[in-house]
């Protein structure tokens, strides 16, 4: 972590203390400044967010686990002639008409 303090000039993020940012955090923790849960996990998620680094990240639970997006069906994109832009499908609506398709050629 201490690369992070003072990177090489080719570096694409800046300088970030982490060990200096989460003693700062302790420090919020033990004076109580946070007002609550969420506000102290963002404030520990931005330390690492600022690390700049995909190996060292959190993910606190208040913050990111409040709401979770999902698709029950997934999309694809096809072209409908094979010619033709692509547009955007429900997977499932495909096969099925493929195999429709397919079976239609065996009738």
């Amino acid at each position: 972590m201490a690369w992070k303090k003072d990177p090489s000039a080719d570096y694409d993020c800046p300088a970030h203390d982490v060990i200096a940012a989460l003693d700062q955090v302790r420090r919020n923790l033990v004076a109580n400044r946070y007002a609550n849960e969420y506000v102290f996990q963002i404030d520990l998620y931005r330390v690492f967010l600022r690390g700049c680094d995909g190996h060292i990240i959190l993910f606190p639970d208040a913050a990111t686990k409040g709401f979770v997006f999902g698709r029950q069906w997934s999309l694809v994109s096809v072209s409908e002639d094979g010619r033709s832009l692509p547009v955007i499908k429900l997977y499932g609506l495909v096969t099925v008409r493929l195999l429709a398709v397919q079976t239609s050629d065996f009738s």
